[in-house]
């Protein structure tokens, strides 16, 4: 069998924490063509995007998709800049931007690779609410940031250092001086919502005190909203004699000046170079080191010999991103590294000069005390110049849990860059040479440190900026156990046990996951998911990599189950089905995480292909079969029966010519466009298509999609369709109307005869979906017609009834629900049970045969998720209880999957004794809510409008499917108004002729509204109703629900407001998926019973510190959830408190455990 990956990782927990995580067909359903979807909870807009192997896109339509799933229009993308990886494919980084003006930590990647996009990721709003305006100047602004930093001296009013400056960047121009750059920010710097403030930013530098920040001034009030800091503290070859790293060959060049050489390296990237300060604080008197004979062995009281451990940790730190990750410097571009050694820190304002710094353009050392040796070891060297690295790519806030990241980063490829450059004497401290050890990778609490997520030491206030230097140290464990493999116990007493892949391996996955993934906000979650799609980019999405990445992220504490990968086995086709052989079909792989794989066709035949083509030759029915094997996946199968039907009852397949004429003489089928099922229809066309049946009454046809250009005016004189009463374009046309989506979906069409013709007219502009048209002939010596509709193609609550519109007197009925269900009712009401896209079939027939029709991908079932059921741990045998679920809607308990009568509803059961476990299957009811949205202004700020040659609308995204019930107008006298709601593409899905009186009124339309983006309620023809053309605020906006966003006005289209105020809405009632939930009883003592009831906590609420109230001294241990079950604290009797201030405000559930039983505790902290 072929050997190949499929698809990207796929993640056993579709659940993060913080996010949702969708595969296959519940990816495609909310991306098309995608394959894994993930979304955070602080946006509607996806964070990931992966598309299958058939589905990449070119980087122009990744752009437009980005861009459809803004709701307003102002919001757009502007391109930073562009990344090639080692590789070979590229990252191309983009920010957000509002009316032009950049979004603060907004951030889009572009995976590109041979030139198409397979994926994209990162944080991005769908919508924005500007909370402040831009009123008060640059220049006031820069000075109320001057204000807030009150330094002393600043690095501009330095000639100096404005001099060095100038030097560095080989720009005369270049100045410290700070510029305002409009912005837009959160009044925090976390990526939560979409409240936004405009702001002024500077980059402040100041000498005295030494500090370098991005300071955020509100445009309107002038506050100061917060700070980042900008400081990351903690071509001879000649022969150095280092302190830390012994002897070891670094390049110089000869000074032609002096005649002696000097520590300055040109043959990497811009150059490396190293300057002597003198134990001064000035950058600009700083001189060369010089040495006569190339032999640095300057051991000297002014520690010279430490000016080469810089030197040669530089040039380490180069070599190795160079050529271990193809990466010419910290940019990509041959960034200049320089370094200055012998600097005064304590005379540039710092207590000592135990410290070093990556300013953002190069390296400063101080040369330690008589306890510390200056800090130019190598994995301090290459953790500031890390620091640059991530800005120029991640560029990870420098706060809380993204901050945390970037100094484990910078701690990790410390540690890289140290085994790379002196391997026989490398570890996992940093700082063990200095005689002062920092932090230790591979025992992180040795120095004070957390090994767990949000564990021991963990640092959870807002000291060291939320903890940038302790709370990133469980990734730099993480780290360790990768290369080195280890087992043990974490906080959260989760037992792991990890093999070890080698630093080789590791390093290279963190490296694509800082560079390549992870975007300014990121946090461990995000760390976690990126990673697993790191390790399956380069080895596999079925590797013992990313099974030892996703454990490895369990033993830290981030992932709340053991990691196991699966492989999955599932497959489609465009068109299944034949009238006649030979018939050939696309197969389309839906699996994830495997290999390889084989095809079992049916017919005798197989493939090892991952979509295969297959031809059969003979009439019949035949089971497909597909095996995936996935390696560390294990393997997955998958059977469809029946899947390839040819038989001569079923309907033919013809594609639509592209000129000329042809006929078909076949008695029923299905007519595609040009373009077929999967395809757009061909531009710069012009052809017919004649249907003959000899002696039939009649040919009906059923046009089951409709997605054609629509037309300049009220007419479609762009692209149409057009249907004649006879055997050419010169017999009558059909209902005198050529259609298009001006027009809309012209449903049934019949002839009068045994002919009927259809012409297809595309210019070479623009072209959409096309057409799916079934036909029948009509005779009454014919088998019956099939012909169906639904009530609603979209379900929240898996319901759908179905209509039978057959016709030639059908007497029998076969209904294919797609989800393996079936009826011979004529009309029924079907209920399915899971979400998915299903395929409808009707079978009708009499005594003379019968036809089958099929309506692919017809109904879309999106069922909520359901809340987190708490499980039971404390049920006695032969004792009542009570099962109390806090969830959102109401509960409905099934003794069976299947079942339709729900043996209770509530929340809360007082549930009878039981004796052995019971199982119910849950599900959960959301009832349906009505909300008032869009503009009132109906009478002022505009005046009345109507002309049949432009027509006007509304612009909206629906979020989930409602009902629009009503909306008022304000119409110019009495008549008829045609209202319509369309699809993006104007195609008609609903429309109604309503009468209006003279003036203000309430209409009713109870339109069925599907889920959708752009979709457009528009007044036909000559309204004459009336329009706002200023005082216009949108979006109108209910969350989660709907939005109004523009209107159809060509240039303004925010400044006006077309007809229809005060839409009434109402959402659909909804039904989640059905869940498992078992309940098993325990033996309980009476001892038991007394030592837990005498237990007990208080005070219950509380704003985070309870206390035990244990009367009996009971031995006992406990541990504290959260909602979805996840271990946040453990402890025992021995505390006499638990204090979870630092936790947010919520409901936990305390699990207290004693030799004689256990007992649950709900706790809520306000």
């Amino acid at each position: 069998m072929k050997k190949v990956q499929l698809l990207f990782v796929f993640l056993l927990f579709s659940c993060f924490v913080f996010s949702q995580v969708y595969n296959g067909r519940e990816a495609d359903m909310r991306v098309k063509g995608a394959d894994i979807v993930r979304f955070k909870d602080f946006s509607e807009l996806p964070n990931f995007i992966h598309f299958g192997d058939a589905e990449h896109l070119d980087k122009a339509k990744a752009i437009d998709l980005t861009n459809s799933f803004f709701e307003d229009n102002q919001l757009s993308l502007i391109e930073k800049n562009i990344q090639k990886n080692k590789s070979g494919d590229e990252t191309h980084r983009f920010q957000q931007t509002y009316k032009n003006v950049p979004i603060e930590f907004t951030a889009w990647n572009l995976q590109i690779k041979n030139g198409k996009v397979y994926a994209l990721n990162g944080d991005l709003f769908n919508d924005v609410n500007i909370v402040s305006n831009f009123s008060i100047t640059p220049d006031e602004a820069l000075n109320l940031a001057l204000q807030y930093i009150d330094a002393e001296k600043y690095m501009w009013e330095d000639g100096g250092e404005e001099k060095l400056l100038k030097t560095f960047l080989n720009d005369e121009d270049a100045t410290y001086f700070p510029k305002a750059e409009k912005v837009l920010v959160p009044a925090q710097a976390k990526f939560e919502n979409s409240n936004l403030h405009s702001a002024y930013k500077f980059d402040i530098y100041s000498k005295n005190p030494h500090q370098r920040k991005d300071v955020y001034v509100d445009a309107a009030s002038g506050k100061i909203l917060f700070s980042l800091s900008k400081l990351y503290e903690s071509n001879a070859i000649g022969t150095a004699h280092t302190q830390y790293s012994g002897i070891q060959q670094i390049n110089t060049t000869l000074d032609s000046e002096s005649g002696q050489y000097i520590l300055n390296d040109n043959t990497r990237g811009a150059g490396i170079r190293t300057l002597n300060c003198q134990d001064t604080d000035d950058y600009e008197g700083a001189i060369e080191f010089y040495d006569s004979d190339n032999i640095w062995n300057n051991v000297n009281a002014q520690l010279d010999e430490y000016a080469t451990d810089a030197h040669f940790a530089t040039a380490s730190t180069y070599d190795y991103f160079y050529n271990i990750h193809g990466r010419n410097s910290i940019d990509g571009n041959g960034h200049a590294l320089w370094s200055f050694v012998h600097f005064s820190l304590i005379d540039y304002g710092y207590g000592s000069n135990v410290n070093a710094f990556w300013n953002g353009y190069y390296m400063t050392y101080g040369d330690g005390n008589e306890n510390i040796t200056p800090l130019t070891t190598v994995d301090i060297c290459a953790h500031e110049i890390t620091h640059g690295l991530t800005s120029y790519t991640a560029n990870l806030i420098y706060q809380d849990e993204s901050g945390a990241l970037n100094e484990a980063f910078s701690d990790i490829f410390g540690t890289a860059v140290e085994f790379y450059a002196k391997p026989g004497n490398a570890n996992y401290l940093i700082g063990s040479e200095i005689g002062y050890i920092m932090r230790s990778l591979a025992d992180p609490n040795s120095t004070g440190k957390p090994d767990t997520y949000q564990g021991s030491y963990w640092v959870f206030d807002e000291s060291d900026n939320g903890g940038v230097h302790t709370n990133g140290i469980p990734l730099c464990y993480g780290f360790y156990l990768l290369s080195e493999g280890g087992s043990g116990t974490n906080d959260l007493g989760n037992f792991y046990d990890i093999a070890s892949i080698g630093m080789a391996k590791a390093e290279k996955i963190f490296f694509r996951l800082l560079t390549v993934y992870l975007t300014p906000s990121s946090n461990y979650y995000d760390a976690w998911f990126f990673a697993m799609q790191a390790a399956a980019d380069l080895y596999g999405a079925c590797s013992s990599e990313v099974q030892s990445v996703g454990e490895m992220f369990y033993a830290i504490g981030v992932a709340d189950e053991p990691y196991v990968n699966t492989a999955y086995a599932n497959f489609t086709a465009s068109y299944t089905q034949s009238c006649e052989a030979p018939f050939t079909v696309n197969f389309i792989n839906q699996s994830y995480n495997g290999n390889s794989f084989l095809w079992n066709f049916g017919d005798g035949n197989t493939s090892a292909e991952i979509n295969p083509t297959h031809t059969y030759n003979s009439e019949g029915y035949y089971n497909v079969t597909l095996t995936v094997s996935g390696g560390g996946c294990g393997s997955a199968f998958k059977n469809k029966e029946n899947f390839v039907q040819i038989d001569p009852s079923l309907p033919c397949v013809t594609f639509f010519p592209t000129f000329g004429n042809e006929t078909i003489t076949k008695c029923n089928g299905i007519i595609y466009d040009s373009g077929g099922p999967d395809g757009k229809y061909f531009t710069d066309t012009h052809s017919s298509l004649t249907i003959y049946v000899a002696g039939s009454e009649s040919i009906v046809l059923d046009i089951l999609e409709f997605d054609i250009e629509e037309g300049s005016g009220i007419e479609c004189n762009f692209d149409y369709i057009a249907f004649y009463d006879g055997p050419s374009t010169s017999s009558p046309l059909i209902n005198e109307t050529k259609y298009c989506n001006t027009v809309g979906n012209p449903g049934i069409i019949s002839s009068t005869g045994e002919y009927i013709t259809i012409e297809f007219y595309s210019d070479s502009g623009l072209a959409l979906e096309g057409f799916k048209i079934q036909y029948n002939c009509i005779n009454s010596a014919n088998p019956p017609t099939p012909i169906f509709s639904a009530n609603n193609t979209y379900s929240c609550d898996g319901y759908v009834e179905f209509v039978d519109n057959s016709i030639n007197n059908p007497q029998t009925w076969e209904w294919n629900f797609g989800d393996g269900e079936i009826s011979n009712e004529q009309s029924p009401t079907h209920k399915y049970l899971s979400s998915g896209i299903y395929t409808v079939q009707l079978k009708v027939g009499n005594e003379n045969g019968s036809q089958t029709s099929i309506k692919t991908d017809y109904i879309t079932i999106d069922l909520p998720e359901a809340s987190q059921l708490v499980p039971l741990d404390n049920v006695c045998i032969d004792q009542a209880f009570v099962i109390n679920q806090n969830a959102e809607g109401e509960l409905k308990w099934y003794d069976t999957f299947e079942s339709t009568t729900p043996v209770f509803i509530g929340n809360t059961w007082q549930h009878d004794a039981i004796s052995e476990p019971v199982t119910y299957w849950v599900e959960e009811f959301y009832g349906s809510e009505t909300y008032y949205v869009g503009s009132d202004n109906y009478n002022t700020d505009g005046g009345y409008f109507g002309h049949p040659s432009y027509i006007h609308y509304l612009i909206f995204d629906a979020y989930k499917p409602f009902v629009l019930k009503t909306v008022k107008v304000n119409a110019q006298g009495n008549g008829n108004r045609t209202i319509a709601l369309r699809t993006s593409t104007q195609e008609i899905i609903a429309e109604k002729s309503v009468f209006c009186i003279d003036g203000t009124q309430i209409i009713t339309l109870d339109f069925d509204v599907p889920m959708g983006n752009n979709l457009q309620l528009v007044g036909l023809g000559a309204p004459d109703l009336f329009r706002n053309s200023s005082n216009v605020n949108y979006p109108y906006k209910i969350e989660d629900v709907v939005s109004i966003k523009a209107s159809s006005a060509s240039s303004e289209p925010y400044n006006y407001y077309y007809y229809f105020y005060n839409w009434k809405i109402q959402t659909y009632e909804c039904t989640s998926a059905r869940t498992e939930f078992e309940i098993i009883p325990h033996t309980c003592s009476n001892v038991e019973d007394i030592s837990l009831q005498n237990l007990s906590i208080f005070p219950n609420p509380s704003r985070g510190v309870f206390m035990f109230n244990n009367l009996d001294n009971l031995d006992f241990e406990f541990k504290i959830s959260d909602v979805f079950g996840k271990v946040l604290l453990k402890g025992n009797s021995e505390q006499k408190e638990i204090n979870i201030s630092h936790f947010a405000n919520g409901v936990y559930f305390v699990e207290i455990n004693s030799e004689s039983g256990n007992k649950f505790v709900k706790l809520v902290k306000q």
